[in-house]
């Protein structure tokens, strides 16, 4: 297994892996499904799963604190946590030990500041000091000084006991920021169901963005 993008290209010049040499193991994905794993015109790896990732939330504690819907921008999204916070509920649960979970929520916010063809053109000339960018930290910044997530969060594993997974699966956090497989998880790691009590919505707007629109998703994959 591995990542696509920058981490599969290190291993590529390393001469670690090897090109899909069966085109007819390749034919069935959709084009745009390749192409993290795709250099100089070849094929080095196929993703097994995808999915997008999104907020999966506590509709009882939106309740709660009064939010009547999910937030679709981010300053919406800011005064949800200040809801959370005030009613006396984590308003978020991280992995901060893993930290890929973490990593969701700059790559969201570089996302909707510089949008899809921003991110790109940022990735092919490798800058990322540019204004999106250096936005994206600061409106990070704008969440983290909430102090949103819970307690011990920096040294928790995402489906460990007491993790993440497990936080959200007891319904003892507002929202997780995840990708499809997160209800599976919660259960698996909490041995508790939250049913129809969980949520979900994408990543929301950002004002003054260049894709503020939340159907630019950020896609989970598990790649082979």
């Amino acid at each position: 297994m591995t990542w696509g993008g920058g981490v599969l290209k290190q291993r590529i010049d390393a001469g670690l892996v090897k090109p899909v040499e069966d085109s007819g193991f390749v034919d069935g994905f959709m084009p745009v499904a390749l192409e993290p794993y795709q250099f100089d015109g070849k094929t080095y790896a196929v993703p097994y799963d995808m999915g997008m990732v999104g907020f999966w939330y506590n509709k009882d504690h939106f309740k709660e604190a009064g939010i009547a819907e999910p937030p679709a921008t981010w300053t919406e999204f800011l005064d949800a946590v200040r809801k959370l916070k005030t009613a006396g509920i984590t308003p978020i649960a991280l992995a901060g030990k893993d930290k890929w979970p973490g990593h969701y929520y700059w790559a969201y916010l570089a996302l909707r500041l510089a949008g899809p063809d921003g991110v790109t053109g940022a990735a092919e000339a490798a800058d990322f000091g540019t204004p999106p960018f250096v936005q994206a930290g600061q409106r990070l910044k704008e969440l983290v000084d909430l102090d949103p997530f819970q307690q011990g969060f920096q040294g928790a594993a995402y489906d460990a006991p007491g993790g993440q997974a497990a936080t959200m699966g007891a319904g003892k956090a507002g929202m997780e920021l995840m990708g499809q497989w997160a209800p599976v998880v919660q259960k698996d790691a909490s041995g508790e169901d939250l049913g129809d009590a969980l949520g979900f919505f994408p990543f929301p707007a950002v004002e003054g963005g260049r894709a503020g629109s939340p159907t630019s998703s950020a896609a989970a994959t598990g790649t082979r």
